[in-house]
C-alpha cells in the first residue's frame, strides 16, 4: 500500500517543481507567473487539489515559491567546493594570479546555463513589480556581499596588499560582484571565445594559460583597487 506523504512532503515537492520551472524559463517574464496548477502538474500529482490544503490563493503560492527559490540561491555550498578543491590543485602555496585565474574560470563555469542563475533571474523579474521581493533580494544580496567581503580581505592580506585609497573592501567586492553578473548576463547568450577567452603567458617561464575575460576583469580591478603592503612578504 501506497505510503500518504505529509503536506510538509507535499509542499516541498510542489515547490521543487516550480523552481524547476523558473530556472527552465530563465529570462522569460513568465517565470514570474508560474501557477499552483502548473507546479502540481510538474509534481506528478495530476490535480492542484493537494496544493489548496497548503495555499488558499495563487498568490500565497507565488510568494512561497520565490522565497523558496531565493534561499535555493542564497547558498551554494557545492559550487563553492568544487572551487576550492580547483584552487587545491595549484599546490600549496599559489599566487594570486593563479587564484584568481582559476577562480574566474569556475565562476564562469558555475553560472553560464546554470539553475541557479537563470533562477536569479527569474527573482530580478520578480522584485521589478514586488516591493517585499525587492526587501528580500536587497537583504540577500547585502549578506552576499558581506560574505565576499570578508573572503577577499582575507585573501587580500595573505597576499601583502591592502586598500588602495580612496576605494573601500566594500567597493571592491562591489565591483566584482557587478562584473561576475554582467559578464554572466553576457555568456548566458553568447559564449563568443574571440571576446570571453585569451591566452596569457602568466604560467611557469611565460607558459600560456587560457584566461576567461571575467579573470582579466577581476585581476585588473584588484590591481586597481589594491596596493603591496609596505614591507609584506609576497
Amino acid at each position: 500500500m501506497p505510503t500518504r506523504r505529509s503536506l510538509d512532503e507535499t509542499r516541498q515537492r510542489i515547490l521543487d517543481a516550480g523552481a524547476a520551472m523558473m530556472s527552465e524559463a530563465g529570462y522569460s517574464l513568465k517565470s514570474a507567473n508560474i501557477t499552483l496548477i502548473d507546479a502540481c502538474r510538474r509534481a506528478g500529482l495530476g490535480t492542484a487539489g493537494s496544493g489548496y490544503k497548503i495555499w488558499s490563493t495563487q498568490d500565497e503560492f507565488r510568494d512561497d515559491l520565490m522565497r523558496h527559490a531565493l534561499a535555493m540561491d542564497r547558498t551554494r555550498e557545492e559550487a563553492a567546493e568544487r572551487l576550492l578543491e580547483a584552487i587545491a590543485e595549484l599546490g600549496d602555496d599559489p599566487d594570486l594570479t593563479s587564484i584568481i585565474r582559476v577562480a574566474a574560470t569556475e565562476n564562469v563555469r558555475e553560472v553560464i546555463g546554470s539553475e541557479w542563475f537563470t533562477r536569479l533571474v527569474a527573482l530580478w523579474l520578480a522584485a521589478a513589480t514586488d516591493e517585499q521581493m525587492r526587501a528580500e533580494q536587497i537583504e540577500s544580496q547585502r549578506k552576499l556581499l558581506a560574505s565576499l567581503q570578508e573572503t577577499f580581505v582575507d585573501l587580500m592580506v595573505a597576499y601583502g596588499r591592502e586598500m588602495r585609497p580612496p576605494f573601500t573592501a566594500e567597493m571592491l567586492t562591489l565591483a566584482i560582484a557587478a562584473e561576475m553578473n554582467g559578464i554572466g548576463h553576457y555568456c548566458a547568450y553568447v559564449d563568443d571565445e574571440r571576446v570571453t577567452q585569451v591566452d596569457r603567458p602568466t604560467g611557469p617561464d611565460g607558459a600560456l594559460e587560457r584566461w576567461h575575460l571575467m579573470g582579466c576583469v577581476v585581476e585588473a580591478l584588484v590591481e586597481s583597487f589594491t596596493r603591496p603592503i609596505e614591507g609584506a612578504g609576497r
